[in-house]
């Protein structure tokens, strides 16, 4: 696992010393360092959230716990009183590294090399589409969605989730043209090591599997060539993931046991305990997941969804016509469907998905301001309004951020501000402070 840290750091160094040498040779315009400079202040801002105290809810309740008591027992193990150390637990792993190394801010900085490197892939997977300029302004766009900016500087799992899946959906996605079998065939095993990193870290990454096989058949459509590729694929992608499903199995009988627990509790979580039910009701009232997506989530993404969605349609037929958008599309709609049915409703479940969506938005948007240059600057100035307007909640973090960091508040107050009736309890028990 201790290796496994050099991707993402080498991945960053990599792609910074690329940006030097083209600065150095001046051959970058105006515009294109502009926006180099929007986003390097964005994830400055961000940074400032790594020198706070933790107050993620998750991360206080059990995953700092959890990490902490595997470090003082020297290695991995079930804890009676907390059923998500039967997790799969593989993402959690490298932030334990982070944890065992510098504490608490090891785990944060795990999280922000988590975060910069699914900037860097998802960099990575519009340019095949998009233009640099293009590329940073979405790059910019999904470095505000809200639960990036506040799992970059805190120990949850999620981006490191989406950071696995895009890797893999990015090497799958290397194949369409590729006709070298070998080189093929090294393609799919390595997308199902970073698909299984996936399942390794979320137990309803599972729901993906079918959605990947389907991407494998639609690339290779006859059922020889289909057979071979998707056994390498199921294989490699048990890698990372298989020691902890059977782990839960050796300790409670079920590999599947934390997903038990949270169907036990659909009442609780979903709002309704019969799962018939349930998924009923999500069905009917999915024609309003648009509007929950960019206005009424608390884990909001992007006005840029609602307001050009009408883009989707005129260019589907566009889309469905190149391989690689269509499998993008199906795994874009694969994990809307998995934010939407699998409670509670929070984007950071899929959020590999919209950062997908929000390329093929991006491929859109291009195309139409190619097809109609006089509204090219009036689509930019709509996406860089959207960008700000999703900036400006992080501007009060920042405030809250600099007030704790210069001295300003101790710890004790620094928390008082993030008691909710809900949290309190958590963060006093892992703080040790009294009632």
């Amino acid at each position: 696992m201790f290796l496994l840290i050099l991707f993402p750091l080498l991945s960053l160094i990599s792609v910074s010393y690329s940006f030097i040498k083209k600065l150095k040779t001046d051959k970058i315009d105006l515009a294109t360092k502009i926006l180099l400079i929007i986003l390097t202040i964005t994830w400055l801002t961000a940074a400032t959230g790594l020198f706070v105290p933790e107050t993620g809810f998750d991360a206080v309740w059990y995953h700092l716990p959890v990490v902490s008591a595997f470090v003082k027992h020297g290695g991995y193990f079930h804890l009676p009183s907390y059923y998500q150390s039967l997790n799969p637990f593989f993402s959690d792993g490298i932030f334990l590294i982070g944890y065992e190394g510098m504490g608490q801010i090891g785990t944060k900085i795990m999280a922000y090399l988590f975060a910069l490197s699914t900037v860097i892939i998802s960099y990575t997977l519009a340019r095949k589409w998009l233009s640099e300029k293009w590329s940073l302004l979405f790059v910019i766009t999904i470095s505000t969605f809200q639960v990036i900016t506040w799992q970059s500087s805190s120990f949850y799992v999620d981006i490191a989730k989406a950071f696995w899946e895009l890797v893999a959906v990015y090497f799958l996605l290397k194949n369409t043209q590729q006709t070298n079998e070998k080189i093929q065939k090294k393609n799919i095993f390595t997308s199902g090591l970073f698909f299984g990193a996936s399942l390794g870290t979320k137990m309803f990454s599972i729901l993906l599997w079918p959605v990947f096989l389907l991407m494998i058949w639609l690339q290779k459509k006859t059922w020889q060539n289909f057979a071979a590729s998707a056994a390498l694929f199921l294989i490699s992608s048990l890698v990372f993931s298989l020691p902890f499903y059977f782990s839960a199995y050796q300790h409670t009988g079920n590999p599947f046991f934390s997903l038990q627990l949270h169907t036990d509790k659909l009442a609780e979580i979903g709002g309704n305990a019969s799962l018939p039910i349930y998924l009923w009701q999500r069905t009917l009232l999915l024609p309003s997941s648009l509007t929950e997506l960019t206005l009424f989530s608390r884990d909001y993404t992007t006005l840029l969804f609602l307001i050009f969605a009408i883009f989707f349609f005129i260019y589907r037929k566009s889309i469905w016509q190149n391989l690689n958008l269509r499998l993008l599309s199906i795994f874009t709609l694969s994990q809307w469907l998995v934010w939407w049915y699998v409670p509670p409703l929070s984007t950071r479940y899929a959020l590999s998905g919209f950062i997908s969506l929000a390329i093929i938005l991006f491929f859109c948007l291009r195309k139409y301001a190619a097809e109609k240059p006089a509204a090219h600057k009036y689509i930019v100035v709509a996406v860089l309004l959207a960008i700000f307007i999703n900036l400006l909640p992080r501007l009060l973090v920042l405030q809250r951020n600099l007030t704790y960091i210069f001295g300003l508040q101790t710890q004790s107050q620094y928390l008082h501000q993030f008691y909710d009736g809900s949290i309190d309890q958590n963060l006093k028990n892992w703080y040790h402070l009294s009632n």
